[in-house]
């Protein structure tokens, strides 16, 4: 009903997404669900969104860890078991830290408290707070790639470091160019122009939300 309200004012299709937790028996709930538009034939729930957001950081391991390898690779294998389509998922990429028994802390907030956590690889800070850093985060773009999911979201972008140095939005953008994810996500290269104007006003809007954010506006000022 929202795509045809908005379709028909002529307007762009909306992109319709949906967050689900990533535990196998969330995703048993609605695999098998389904829905028959009057005059129009059945579709799976998972048919009605444009992506489907697995929030793999809502789980903690035995380790303490949340969004880890296994927990990325355990969703995207019983995701293809369940037979739903890889084109509808995406994996998050969490941007805080998590300590059992503490509060979050955003990985701007540690990264402050611990400068040293940007070049050390270490994914725990002193203070036993675990967190995705930039090489483990490069990995998810090419577990993505390599599954033919759909991508990866970010929650959020506000939590990040705003220097370019340290900025983990940096390193997922250039992983996912170097391995010709952007183009197979949007479908055109940085060459081809004439595209470029269909995405012009969701790219925009997401960079109006990164005033003063220089990793992000540059991102999408190469797009532009």
């Amino acid at each position: 009903m929202l795509r045809t309200a908005i379709g028909s004012r002529g307007g762009e299709m909306p992109v319709m997404t949906m967050t689900f937790h990533a535990l196998s028996a969330a995703m048993k709930g609605f695999a098998p669900l389904t829905l028959k538009p009057q005059d129009s034939e059945e579709k799976r729930f998972v048919d009605l969104f444009d992506m489907c957001h697995a929030m793999t950081y809502t789980v903690m391991d035995q380790q303490g860890r949340h969004a880890s390898e296994k927990m990325d690779t355990d969703v995207v294998e019983a995701w293809a078991k369940l037979g739903l389509p890889a084109e509808r998922l995406t994996l998050g990429i969490p941007l805080f830290a998590v300590k059992n028994g503490a509060v979050p802390a955003t990985y701007q907030e540690i990264v402050t408290q611990e400068p040293s956590i940007i070049s050390s690889g270490q994914e725990r800070t002193k203070e036993g707070f675990f967190f995705v850093n930039a090489a483990s985060a490069a990995k998810k773009v090419q577990l993505a790639e390599e599954r033919g999911i759909a991508g990866l979201m970010i929650w959020e972008l506000g939590q990040d470091v705003l220097e370019d140095h340290g900025n983990i939005l940096r390193e997922v953008w250039n992983a996912a160019k170097n391995k010709g994810f952007l183009h197979r996500l949007l479908g055109f290269s940085f060459k081809e122009d004439h595209l470029f104007s269909c995405f012009s006003v969701r790219l925009l809007l997401l960079k109006g939300h990164a005033v003063g954010h220089e990793a992000i506006a540059e991102a999408f000022e190469a797009v532009l």
